[in-house]
């Protein structure tokens, strides 16, 4: 088995989220793709924050890490943006209170826009449809967002990762 994606594979997944966000019409998402070094980092990273946070799910997530060539990174740049809906699902009377409180939290900032995490859910739910037929897997990763999130791979407020299969398993 090849130890990374073809880069003709990796254009064709990056361009494939593009069009995802432009179908959209999604802004604040950052894509970013890691493999190889970078990938080997981030599983050494999450070994370290299983202890941290005291959380054995991390090392379970790192051993995923090393079965895939590639991880797609997908991530909200909220920074406290909102839809200004005033809809109050975020928890506050209106968009100004969300943003008024908004702090640091052990994983992410906090609070965010849910109807900006709803077009985020929505851009990896449908890269999910196009890339992956029922004959191949992928999990969507928080703790993988997390870990990559702190070592600077995506600026991001918000980043989630997907396990991208190998090569030799994509026909």
């Amino acid at each position: 088995m090849g130890s990374s994606m073809t880069s003709s594979r990796i254009e064709d997944v990056a361009r494939m989220v593009q069009e995802i966000l432009r179908e959209l019409e999604v802004s604040g998402i950052d894509v970013s793709i890691i493999n190889s070094k970078r990938k080997k980092e981030l599983m050494k990273y999450m070994h370290q924050l299983a202890e941290e946070l005291r959380d054995p799910l991390y090392e379970m997530d790192a051993q995923e890490i090393g079965k895939v060539n590639a991880i797609l990174l997908i991530g909200l740049r909220d920074g406290g943006e909102v839809a200004g809906m005033n809809c109050g699902a975020c928890g506050f009377q209106s968009c100004d209170d969300m943003l008024n409180n908004r702090r640091a939290g052990l994983l992410y900032p906090g609070p965010t826009c849910i109807v900006k995490a709803l077009c985020l859910g929505m851009v990896i739910g449908s890269f999910m449809k196009m890339y992956f037929t029922p004959y191949r897997d992928s999990l969507t990763m928080l703790r993988i967002g997390v870990a990559a999130k702190r070592l600077g791979f995506l600026k991001s407020d918000l980043v989630m990762g997907l396990l991208l299969p190998n090569v030799e398993r994509i026909s």
